[in-house]
């Protein structure tokens, strides 16, 4: 998604930008709709990449992950009872916290090895883990 060629054409030409890239088929209103996830997403301004990174992420979430589970649901509902749980908690210690304390100044797993040594080595002091580094 941080391809400057899929940006400028989601600016220039929003509606061709939206069948690529949400994988929709074109019928009767599809310019209306492709404006109205625009607008839920963007308020119609200029997308820019580092900006609107949130918002692009959240735009293929919805698309790509969300929608198919909520399809999937539905499917399997008819046949059996079906509970779905969205944990949004935020551990001390997981990996996409680890994938951000990365900086690209070593090779990666030195670099994996001294954030991991640094947690403990903070938590065992006393100090607090959370809002330090990645984690």
């Amino acid at each position: 998604m941080l391809n400057d060629s899929m940006i400028e054409l989601a600016n220039n030409d929003w509606e061709d930008f939206a069948i690529k890239t949400l994988y929709y088929i074109p019928k009767d209103h599809h310019k209306d709709i492709a404006h109205i996830i625009r607008e839920y997403f963007f308020t119609n301004k200029t997308i820019e990449k580092t900006r609107d990174f949130k918002s692009l992420t959240r735009l293929l979430s919805s698309r790509l992950f969300f929608l198919s589970e909520h399809h999937s649901s539905m499917y399997h509902a008819k046949v059996a009872p079906l509970y779905l749980y969205h944990f949004n908690h935020s551990t001390e210690f997981g990996f996409l916290k680890l994938m951000r304390s990365l900086r690209g100044n070593y090779v990666a797993f030195v670099e994996l090895g001294y954030e991991i040594v640094k947690h403990h080595v903070l938590k065992f002091l006393g100090f607090p883990v959370h809002g330090t580094g990645g984690f």
